[in-house]
């Protein structure tokens, strides 16, 4: 054996160490070049030739200066066939590609999330074209697929107000209806084995407008409360409603418009006050119904009233707040 089992290289063949002034034999110097072959052949050669039979422990770990990427099973500075264990922590430099699953014992930590990408709006709007999972889509053209890239997640963020198109199989809306999208909202997303997209979580931009009035006087035409700017999207008045004292009034009404001081063009129809004010507080009150409006563009709805007999003045509230 050329090695003692500690990785020194020892020379045991009969007739070593040779003596000085003494006949070589040919038996002993074919031992002593035999030997060498062996210790040789234990080597692991640099050029590849050698494949290792037990596990070669590196004790003060192993570096390459080869600097090509991984990109598939076949490339990179360290390919093996089989698996890779790690004790302890791994550090990967720039970014890591998973073929297909990665299991995860206790905790995964991300220090940050690839650039977001841009896809636009179209029929199949193929969220799979890009790896990166945070996405913005951008454009207004109606959205009917997300395309059928297999068991993926994306957050995706909308720079346009396309409509999300229900369907129940190929894209499950939380809310089991189409999605009028607008500036701003983000969607949660996840496809399954076939391909098929489901929203997980929707959240609509805009939050909740209001505007108050408290100097509005009543009158028998129709005459503007409030006021309301809302920008694209889905849109509920969740309240519309005013309040005064005023013996003199048995019919009060009010309309949500896109008129200022008119019934036209009403959204929540039309609520009426017929029995006149209560008698022991004499307080004349009107609250409308909530309704839905979806948008595409900005638009300025207005709470108006009127009344049968001018009296008082009113005060009260108009409030929208943005829905899927």
């Amino acid at each position: 054996m050329s090695y003692n089992g500690s990785g020194t290289f020892v020379v045991n063949s009969t007739g070593q160490p040779v003596v000085t002034g003494t006949v070589i034999s040919s038996t002993a110097f074919n031992a002593l070049t035999a030997d060498l072959a062996t210790g040789l052949s234990t080597a692991i050669t640099k050029d590849g030739q050698t494949t290792t039979t037990v596990r070669v422990p590196f004790a003060q770990g192993i570096s390459s200066t080869l600097t090509t990427d991984a990109t598939s099973a076949t490339t990179g500075s360290i390919i093996s066939s089989g698996g890779v264990s790690m004790q302890k922590a791994l550090w990967v430099g720039t970014s890591a590609t998973v073929a297909t699953t990665l299991s995860v014992g206790t905790t995964l930590n991300f220090g940050g999330f690839a650039a977001e990408g841009t896809v636009t709006a179209a029929a199949t709007t193929d969220l799979s074209t890009s790896t990166a999972n945070r996405q913005s889509v951008t454009g207004n053209t109606t959205i009917t697929s997300f395309g059928t890239g297999a068991n993926s997640y994306r957050i995706i963020r909308f720079t346009g107000n396309p409509l999300l198109t229900y369907n129940a199989t190929s894209l499950i809306t939380p809310t089991g209806a189409s999605i009028q999208a607008a500036p701003g909202d983000v969607a949660t997303l996840t496809s399954d084995g076939s391909g098929n997209w489901r929203i997980i979580d929707y959240l609509p931009y805009g939050g909740t407008v209001t505007s108050t009035f408290s100097a509005f006087s009543m009158g028998t035409s129709y005459g503007q409360c409030a006021s309301l700017s809302l920008t694209p999207g889905r849109w509920r008045f969740t309240s519309a409603a005013l309040v005064s004292r005023g013996s003199s009034i048995s019919d009060l009404r009010g309309a949500i418009s896109t008129t200022t001081a008119s019934n036209a063009g009403t959204t929540a129809g039309t609520t009426y006050f017929s029995t006149g004010p209560s008698s022991a507080t004499g307080i004349a009150s009107l609250t409308m119904p909530s309704s839905d409006v979806t948008l595409t563009a900005t638009t300025t709805y207005y709470f108006n009233s009127v009344a049968d007999a001018a009296s008082g003045t009113f005060g009260g509230i108009f409030q929208a707040q943005r829905i899927i």
